[in-house]
């Protein structure tokens, strides 16, 4: 509804209950309203049209001062001062061919990606459209600036998951690869019973952590009733010890007593009523672990991996995430898990430099002691 449809409505309903004087005000409120539109419109126009002219302002003050250069690499639109032309298209051609390389994404060519080397003085450079803008300073490494490209470019394709299903599943960019060691670590202090079931083996446990199961009881098969106290009371901002809120003000009574009951656990199901399962935020494993699973997906599917993970908006991600790994969700689920643990830490590690340097300790802390009056013999 518009501005002037809210503005009309509320003139009505006060009128209809206003004395004919109040109402015959009201009605030149209206005409008034109406006589304003047009310059309200107006308005608009111009702020538009100013706009517009800055930015066609700024470009022409770049282009004076810098001259630019609008190329095409693997059909990226690319914008950048021409002294740094060369560069950039042998930077975004190598980044592409690496990680991106017969991937194909509409997303991309709705993006402008301008690319400079800078020392102090950072050009802005405007563009039509959603701009991805890479700034590579003088003393940056070319892993670096490779790095930034890569992330601009992964942004940019990533943007497409928010047209279907699995954007509501994960939220983020799958393609920035992440260490193993780091998610396992992750997933051991989940404080959830389907995660811990999941690293020994279970793959629908996997499946029910990730938030891909669709089950009735999937709320007591995440967490355990003291793990559900845990997570609604982390949530709820509330103190058990102290007995009070973080947050006090944003609670009825009602709703506290809720929340203290859920405390005290006088139920097993006591914190059940909070955890939401519609919400992926209450399933185990947050989306960032989730854009591991897709990764694992457009490994194994291989080039057209991420235009099957797309095809159907209405998929729903489990199916999807099948769909584009080319094999059954178990297999997908398996070979994740695998991943993941072969990044767990060898909780032996390092002891024996440990050990050895407290030998040396020993040892040194014993060659002094024996140049000692106590410890000399004649």
């Amino acid at each position: 509804m518009s501005s002037r449809s809210w503005c009309v409505l509320v003139v009505l309903t006060l009128g209809a209950a206003l004395p004919l004087q109040a109402q015959q005000t009201a009605a030149e409120l209206l005409r008034q309203i109406d006589s304003l539109a047009p310059l309200v419109e107006e308005a608009a126009r111009a702020a538009d049209a100013a706009r517009l002219e800055r930015v066609e302002q700024r470009r022409a003050s770049i282009a004076t001062r810098v001259q630019l250069d609008t190329i095409a690499v693997r059909g990226i639109t690319l914008v950048t001062p021409r002294q740094d032309a060369a560069a950039a298209r042998a930077l975004f051609e190598e980044v592409w061919d690496q990680e991106f390389g017969g991937l194909e994404s509409r997303s991309l060519s709705q993006r402008t990606f301008t690319f400079q080397t800078s020392t102090y003085d950072i050009e802005e450079i405007e563009v039509d459209g959603v701009r991805e803008q890479i700034v590579a300073a003088r003393w940056h490494s070319s892993a670096e600036v490779k790095n930034r490209i890569r992330a601009a470019m992964a942004r940019a394709i990533s943007a497409e998951l928010g047209e279907v299903g699995l954007g509501r599943w994960v939220a983020g960019d799958p393609f920035t690869e992440r260490e193993p060691a780091e998610v396992y670590r992750e997933l051991v202090l989940a404080g959830s019973q389907a995660v811990r079931r999941c690293l020994g083996g279970a793959i629908d446990a996997c499946s029910d952590a990730l938030g891909l199961g669709s089950r009735a009881d999937i709320v007591s098969t995440w967490y355990t009733p003291v793990e559900r106290r845990d997570r609604v009371l982390a949530w709820a901002g509330y103190d058990p010890v102290r007995g009070r809120f973080n947050a006090p003000g944003r609670w009825t009574i009602e709703s506290r007593r809720a929340v203290e009951r859920c405390a005290g656990l006088e139920t097993e199901d006591a914190c059940d009523g909070f955890i939401d399962p519609a919400y992926t935020s209450w399933a185990p494993l947050a989306p960032h672990i989730r854009e591991t699973v897709v990764a694992r997906a457009l490994e194994m599917g291989g080039l057209t991996a991420w235009t099957r993970l797309l095809q159907d908006p209405e998929m729903a991600p489990g199916d999807a995430l099948a769909y584009a790994a080319g094999a059954p969700l178990e297999e997908l689920l398996e070979a994740w898990r695998e991943w993941v643990v072969a990044g767990r830490p060898d909780v032996h590690a390092g002891l024996a430099g440990s050990g050895a340097l407290a030998l040396l300790w020993i040892l040194i802390f014993a060659a002094l002691a024996s140049r000692s009056t106590r410890w000399r013999f004649n």
